[in-house]
């Protein structure tokens, strides 16, 4: 059996394994394995004497490097395979219990966001902004709570999916503390530069979340496949920072001061954990 890849998710390689069989009428092998940790990793095998042994190896590196194609998708539509997609209850029970850090943080912000649609907005506002006079500096709560507070629902949304999707993986791949330490460095840090640059008058989560985008883009350049990035992860992060600057020009301003200290400090963050820990 020839090993072609490897993750923690278990979908890509479902992906990948209904694409090989519609096009190839081959079956790959999937194994799951827990590590030290407790997590599962899933691994991909393919027959050392198939017929189409180079061609399989070849489309495993171009889906690897692009995971996200159009043919990958369509082929488990058109497989149809749903056993191949099983339901198993326990895993939703076991992917929270190994993501504590990011359903907690996700939860908060619900919570807050459902509360400030009840009426509560004003008083969540008053009581979670970043400190804006001398006695608030004191108020040590409002160094982070002002990243629990989301102004709409497309900010909510959009802030809380990717730190559903990115924190998660950090937090499985490195551990619940490793989020949290970011998490929380993020939240001060990106708070006060925001600050700094434009005054207390702003809320979000994104400081954290470009932080978390940061850390897993510098992680996957220096290791690649860590986290199994989209080929244009990068691209799409220049654009949104870019789009931070040209929004103004349609009345919408958003936290550039803290978007980008954020990316920098996961940056960093992401080179130091690469070079100290994982001795890249």
């Amino acid at each position: 059996m020839q090993f072609l890849f490897g993750s923690e998710f278990e979908a890509p390689l479902l992906t990948f394994r209904d694409y090989i069989k519609l096009k190839y009428a081959e079956s790959l092998h999937l194994e799951k394995q827990l590590s030290q940790q407790g997590i599962p990793i899933y691994s991909l095998f393919l027959q050392s004497d198939s017929p189409h042994f180079s061609a399989i190896m070849q489309e495993s590196k171009q889906f690897m490097q692009n995971p996200t194609a159009t043919q990958y998708s369509e082929a488990s539509w058109q497989n149809g395979d749903l056993s191949a997609h099983p339901q198993n209850p326990s895993h939703n029970y076991e992917w929270l219990k190994n993501r504590p850090v990011t359903c907690c943080i996700t939860a908060l912000c619900l919570i807050v966001y459902i509360l400030q649609s009840l009426g509560f907005e004003e008083p969540i506002m008053d009581l979670f902004h970043y400190p804006a006079s001398p006695y608030e500096d004191s108020e040590l709560w409002r160094y982070l709570s002002h990243t629990l507070v989301h102004l709409s629902l497309p900010h909510i949304l959009f802030n809380l999916a990717y730190f559903w999707l990115f924190g998660g993986a950090i937090e499985q791949r490195f551990g619940s503390l490793k989020l949290l330490l970011l998490s929380l460095s993020a939240a001060i840090v990106s708070g006060i530069c925001q600050n700094y640059a434009t005054g207390p008058d702003f809320f979000g989560l994104s400081g954290v979340v470009c932080a978390v985008l940061g850390y897993v883009l510098l992680i996957d350049r220096l290791k690649p496949h860590t986290f199994e990035l989209p080929s244009g992860f990068f691209s799409m992060l220049l654009v949104g920072l870019a789009i931070g600057f040209i929004s103004p020009l349609f009345g919408i301003y958003l936290g550039n001061s803290a978007h980008i200290s954020g990316v920098i400090l996961g940056v960093a963050w992401g080179y130091w954990d690469a070079k100290v820990h994982l001795k890249i």
